[in-house]
């Protein structure tokens, strides 16, 4: 499934290297599960926006929306206060 491999970390003395704070863990998971999981986040995804889950004002990294969109609800938000 994954692997823990420990690799030094940058700019460390070499007696820090005998503490565990001289080591950063890293975690590497074999690549059909890299490739699962992003198929479950898009279903997930969709499943929510399907279900009117999310806010409308988060724009990325939502399929079918952007940072136009995100600037264009903040400008209707701000003249509706402004009118109001």
């Amino acid at each position: 499934m994954c692997n823990v491999v420990e690799i030094p970390k940058p700019g460390k003395l070499a007696k820090a290297l005998h503490s565990p704070k001289g080591w950063r863990p890293i975690t590497l998971i074999a690549t059909v599960f890299k490739g699962l999981k992003r198929v479950a986040a898009n279903r997930l995804e969709e499943a929510a926006r399907n279900a009117g889950l999310l806010p409308t004002q988060l724009a990325r990294p939502v399929k079918g929306r952007s940072a136009t969109d995100l600037l264009a609800a903040l400008l209707y938000d701000v003249d509706v206060n402004r009118i109001a």
